[in-house]
């Protein structure tokens, strides 16, 4: 019997790319796996929602959840975990930054039963494909965090920003409890929670960044967040 593969997207205001992103993924064959597809709409003022559910009608197994206001990536990403049944989960961002064909990587890891979490490195990635960074800012943001977490958790990752960001379903129910962030700052949560117990994976994948002109969310002030988060994890849980 196959395995089930749940890719979770949060998705707020990307109308330019939703539409693109979900029929990559609707394309994309993985040997082995069933594909559930959860949208989470965070109160969209343009037409996103509109088109996601359009693009529903010709794909059953899309699940749509719409939230009633923004209320960040890391609540809408909660829901959307929520209402997983999959075997394995990944975030899949929609603003068309990550390749999805790197979801088959991703899959391979688990091959090893006693993976548990695999994140896509966009870092490991420029050594092969030539990645390109957001901007020197973000790259700075990325790598400091990326170090910081290592640091407190003893991780040894190349790229903990990652949107990919993977996981057997088993631990979900516990990840939930242990995430109370809503923006940004809920992946640090996520990576501190997994490497309590786990050995987070990596592996190379392709990246092409938007800037802030094209629509890029993340700001400074989520990057303070993280780190905030990051210490608060180490200390209160």
């Amino acid at each position: 019997m196959p395995k089930k593969l749940s890719i979770i997207i949060p998705v707020y205001n990307e109308s330019k790319s939703v539409l693109r992103c979900l029929q990559n993924i609707s394309s994309l064959y993985i040997p082995n796996y069933l594909k559930e597809i959860i949208v989470v709409d965070d109160g969209s003022t343009d037409n996103s929602l509109y088109l996601i559910e359009q693009f529903k009608t010709s794909n059953k197994y899309t699940k749509i959840i719409s939230l009633p206001k923004n209320s960040g990536k890391g609540y809408a990403v909660k829901e959307g975990i929520r209402h997983a049944t999959g075997d394995i989960m990944i975030i899949q961002d929609s603003d068309l930054e990550y390749d999805p064909h790197d979801i088959l990587l991703i899959l391979k890891k688990y091959e090893n039963k006693n993976c548990n979490v695999v994140y896509g490195s966009r870092i490991l990635g420029s050594k092969i494909y030539g990645n390109k960074n957001a901007g020197m800012i973000f790259y700075i943001g990325g790598v400091t965090l990326t170090k910081l977490m290592n640091l407190l958790f003893g991780t040894n990752l190349t790229d903990q920003p990652t949107c990919y960001k993977s996981w057997k379903h088993t631990l979900s129910k516990d990840l939930i409890k242990y995430c109370q962030s809503k923006g940004f700052e809920f992946e640090i949560e996520m990576t501190a929670f997994f490497a309590k117990e786990n050995v987070i994976e990596e592996v190379p994948i392709n990246y092409y960044p938007r800037s802030v002109e094209n629509g890029k969310k993340i700001t400074l002030t989520d990057f303070i967040l993280s780190v905030l988060t990051a210490f608060r994890c180490k200390l209160l849980k």
